[in-house]
Formats: structure tokens, C-alpha cells, sequence
């Protein structure tokens, strides 16, 4: 028997214990290429729809989405390790670099970082 009654709620301050059965699943299920590139178009077309003259950026649409699945591929294959470490892929170096030379604005950048972000933690559909 555990030294916990069961029944007795969980303090919301105790750190959630972690699942790594379920972390192998999700990480096994979405590093389907066909699942990752639904994350791709579904989080690309989320940073269009918010901000629509970078469609009109040459190539800019297809560097943010190859920045996207380069991150979410980086972010899957840290998720079953103890410890995490944020990760500027070379995409989004390329984007940055990119942004400084074509006057692309640090906050327009940043924006898209934030839906992006933002996205992720929407209900899937």
C-alpha cells in the first residue's frame, strides 16, 4: 500500500508524476512523417492567417514552415529525455538572419514565434 490514501486528492502544488509509457506513444505517434507534416501546414497556416504579408515575402512561407518541423522534430526527440534544452534550429537561425537583411522586423518576428507557440497548445482537431 502506498503511504498516500488514494482517495485523498492531489495537492496542486506536487510536481505530476511523469508518464513515460505515454511519452513513448506520443512521441512514437507524431514523429509520423505524415502526422508531422499536418503540424507543419495546421502551425504555418495559423502564422499566415495572423500575419498575411509574409505570404508575400519571397520564400519566407516555405522557410517558416521548414523551421516549424525542424523545431518539432528537435522538440520530439527531446521530449522522452530527464531534461529539455530550448533549440534554435537552422531554419529559424536562417529566418532570423534573413529578417535582419530584408528589414523584417524584430517584433513581427517574435509575433510569429508567439503564434506558433500559442498554436501548440490548442485542442487538436
Amino acid at each position: 500500500m502506498s503511504s498516500r490514501d488514494e482517495t485523498v486528492p492531489r495537492n496542486p502544488t506536487d510536481p505530476v508524476p511523469r508518464d513515460d509509457e505515454w511519452l513513448a506513444k506520443f512521441v512514437l505517434a507524431e514523429s509520423n512523417p505524415s502526422r508531422i507534416d499536418a503540424w507543419v501546414k495546421r502551425t504555418g497556416q495559423r502564422i499566415l492567417d495572423e500575419i498575411p504579408e509574409l505570404a508575400s515575402r519571397p520564400d519566407l512561407p516555405q522557410e517558416i514552415e521548414e523551421a516549424i518541423r525542424e523545431h518539432w522534430i528537435c522538440f520530439l526527440g527531446q521530449l522522452n529525455q530527464p531534461q529539455m534544452a530550448f533549440t534554435l534550429v537552422p531554419a529559424a537561425e536562417r529566418i532570423a538572419h534573413g529578417s535582419a537583411q530584408t528589414s523584417l522586423r524584430l517584433d513581427t518576428l517574435n509575433r510569429m514565434y508567439r503564434i506558433a507557440q500559442n498554436s501548440t497548445w490548442r485542442l487538436r482537431h
